[in-house]
């Protein structure tokens, strides 16, 4: 299976890591060198920086992925091949994490707090590259909040790309109105899952009494005239009355 070639640099999983752990680690040893250090006040910065990532992501994926060019053409490829390895520009992540890693700089007098919250925001960047790789593979994950994801994500991809844009988290999707409707397990439901054909429903009936399809299911297709429906089992004609 060969991986997406753009006309720019990009890095494919897990090397489109570095640039984002790199920073990430600045980031703590900013924190950690902070005059006014505090653990348990930049753990709470770093929970709220993880938080605005999910803000962050989402608004990425809706607004720039799926509007601006060239973004938008290139997110187009993985949607059209989404089981080829997604590889990721350079330029993309440099224009993210330059933006938020310069964020204690211009921040001169609180430059703990600002290292802890950007700190928040790169873990957030990195599980979001892991969690969405995970996500498309081919086996529905067995942990529910994953199993959760995987659905919500194969629906963006499979179903309606205008919902579902949240890969760590639902909750932006449901305050401004892009979650999926439903819910259920792999498969379930109107679910794609493995073993089942893009999740769809049957659409048959079971059978009813006097039906000679012997134990199997009859079921009526829905024709051409929406109000002549015709049942592929035979049914039991009646026979005339002797006169």
């Amino acid at each position: 299976m060969r991986d997406f070639r753009f006309t720019v640099a990009a890095l494919g999983f897990p090397k489109s890591l570095l640039i984002p752990s790199v920073a990430a680690l600045g980031m703590l040893w900013l924190w950690m060198r902070a005059p006014a250090f505090r653990l348990l006040g930049g753990l709470i910065l770093a929970v709220a920086g993880l938080c605005a990532w999910t803000l962050l992501e989402y608004l990425l994926h809706r607004l720039m992925l799926h509007r601006v060019e060239p973004f938008r053409r290139w997110h187009l490829q993985h949607h059209l091949h989404p089981d080829v390895p997604m590889r990721t520009p350079v330029a993309f992540s440099l224009m993210l994490i330059l933006p938020v890693a310069g964020l204690p700089i211009l921040l001169h007098t609180a430059m703990g707090a600002a290292a802890a919250f950007s700190f928040g925001v790169l873990v957030g960047h990195l599980l979001q590259e892991i969690v969405h790789h995970r996500l498309h593979l081919a086996a529905c994950p067995a942990t529910p909040w994953l199993s959760a994801r995987w659905r919500e994500h194969h629906f963006h991809h499979h179903r309606n790309d205008r919902v579902a844009y949240g890969t760590l988290s639902g909750f932006w999707d449901g305050v401004l109105g892009t979650s999926v409707a439903g819910s259920g397990r792999c498969g379930v439901s109107g679910w794609p899952g493995p073993g089942s054909r893009a999740g769809r429903r049957p659409r048959g009936r079971r059978r009813r009494a006097g039906c000679r399809c012997r134990g199997r299911r009859c079921w009526s297709p829905p024709s051409r005239s929406r109000r002549v429906r015709r049942r592929r089992c035979a049914r039991p004609r009646r026979r005339p009355a002797p006169r």
